[in-house]
């Protein structure tokens, strides 16, 4: 099948799926806060920064969303057509590069808590450094999104587990 017709197949799946998303950022901007407010008696300027590469990620994660919801609407509109692939094509490629410039804020967000972290005297040291692993993790998977055409599989299985194990240590 081809891209039009797996999103004919998803549906309201599809959807359901942006509005669950939406609600994981809404969380992002409530932990952007917590932690800017945990943060600012580090260094107030640094915790502000953090906040808002973390909120910048969601902007654009919004916004890559809307184009998904776009190519889902043309996918949906019963227009099987060489020139309404190539737009659903189009649309899905946007949302895939627009989420990894997103994903490489939020990596810049990674950056500043793991350094607020280490410079707290309230969150153990090897958090920060997880925090700090977890950014080079997630800016590594944004630049090769990014840069490569085509991602090598293994570099998915090398960077999860630290992106995943800095990150979860973060909150």
């Amino acid at each position: 099948l081809h891209l039009l017709a797996h999103l004919v197949e998803a549906g309201p799946a599809v959807r359901l799926g942006v509005v669950g998303y939406l609600v994981a950022i809404a969380g992002d901007v409530l932990r952007a806060w917590a932690l800017y407010v945990f943060f600012e008696k580090v260094e107030p300027r640094l915790a502000a920064l953090g906040a808002w590469m973390m909120l910048l990620h969601d902007a654009i994660w919004g916004v890559s969303l809307a184009g998904f919801l776009v190519a889902s609407d043309l996918a949906l509109s019963g227009g099987d057509t060489e020139a309404v692939r190539a737009v659903v094509q189009a649309l899905v490629g946007f949302e895939r590069y627009a989420f990894a410039i997103g994903l490489f804020c939020f990596s810049g967000h990674l950056l500043v808590n793991g350094a607020l972290a280490l410079g707290s005297k309230e969150v153990p040291r090897v958090v920060g450094v997880l925090v700090i692993l977890a950014f080079a993790g997630y800016a590594i998977d944004a630049l090769a999104s990014i840069a490569l055409t085509t991602r090598p599989a293994w570099l998915t299985g090398v960077l999860a587990p630290i992106n995943t194990l800095g990150e979860e240590y973060q909150y």
